[in-house]
């Protein structure tokens, strides 16, 4: 591998304000970042570069696939919309719901398969010893004043206000 193929910057297919950068080990600031990679897994979300940074060694093993990468890259969206910082157990857990409501709605666009969906799903379940959807009330709740997680949950508006509208619709009739 030359040094010009040590790093490759992608467009995010899930958003377009974030970009993927997959750092080999042949680059020369790999070693610089591979504790990350050694305490975060696979990738990282780096805040203030709007930035997911993914390693290249895991991304070459024979078998990491593009489903994978679909999973690992919604996962760390997960951590972009939810604002984590902490790398704690519940903002992995988050991150990984958020990341499996981030590929349904996608694969509804046709953009993901739904073997990523349950890659991602059957990962959860091992991890957490939960359905995943066993938390969705739990997580809506949490995320329900997030524009940027709302989205994926379809509930662009809210019981009251559409309430409020029935309401005016009935009155108009009176």
């Amino acid at each position: 591998m030359s040094d010009d193929q040590t790093r490759f910057l992608l467009d995010s297919k899930f958003d377009d304000r974030v970009s993927i950068l997959i750092v080999y080990p042949e680059d020369p600031q790999y070693s610089e970042i591979s504790g990350m990679f050694e305490s975060r897994g696979h990738a990282f979300f780096y805040h203030e570069a709007k930035m997911i940074v993914m390693d290249g060694a895991a991304i070459s093993q024979s078998w990491f696939t593009e489903d994978h990468l679909d999973v690992v890259h919604a996962h760390e969206l997960g951590h972009f919309y939810a604002n984590h910082t902490s790398g704690s157990e519940e903002d992995e857990r988050q991150a990984d719901w958020i990341g499996i409501q981030i590929l349904q709605h996608h694969m509804r666009k046709g953009a993901v398969s739904r073997t990523a969906i349950d890659l991602h799903f059957d990962e959860f379940v091992e991890r957490y010893g939960i359905d995943p959807h066993e938390l969705d009330e739990h997580y809506q709740d949490v995320f329900s004043d997030s524009s940027e997680i709302s989205k994926f949950l379809g509930k662009q508006i809210n019981v009251e206000s559409s309430e409020f509208i029935i309401r005016q619709w009935k009155n108009s009739f009176n």
